[in-house]
């Protein structure tokens, strides 16, 4: 509960101070190669961890499990095929969905004791929408403020 209470607003502040870019025209066509690198790619950071996970321990390998493949992988490719724009694009979008990731497991560290499993993961759902709501909200009120401001938009 305490990580999670010093998480929040730094996150908040992230989400809130992210560029706004111009939206993608369509689907983006991934050859199959670049598919198969992302793929070795991930499949090796995921080995280094696990393989070093009895030194790390259990917690810290598990965090460095899940956020190196997709927080550096795929920037990495986007970036070098795709530019700038939609690297920001992802970036904004791993950001958004971290946070609900992050407000899942944690409701169900908080409800699956009390509350059991029938019960403690569909609320955890609800709390991650809800989570995805409020991370559009702030985006949605930064971006209105910092176009105003800037004066690309009435007051």
């Amino acid at each position: 509960p305490e990580a999670i209470g010093g998480m929040l607003p730094a996150h908040l502040d992230g989400l809130a101070t992210l560029p706004r870019v111009p939206s993608a025209s369509g689907p983006v066509h991934i050859p199959g190669v670049e598919l198969a690198v992302r793929i070795a790619a991930a499949a090796a950071l995921a080995a280094a961890v696990m393989l070093g996970a009895s030194l790390l321990g259990p917690r810290l390998s598990g965090v460095l499990l899940a956020f190196p493949i997709t927080g550096s992988v795929l920037p990495v490719f986007t970036r070098a095929l795709y530019g700038a724009d939609a690297t920001a694009r992802l970036l904004a979008g791993f950001l958004s969905g971290l946070f609900a990731f992050a407000v899942f497991h944690f409701a169900i560290a908080v409800m699956l004791e009390p509350l059991g499993t029938a019960a403690a993961y569909p609320l955890a759902v609800v709390a991650a929408l809800a989570a995805t709501g409020v991370v559009m909200r702030v985006r949605r009120t930064a971006w209105l403020r910092r176009e105003r401001r800037e004066g690309r938009m009435p007051q």
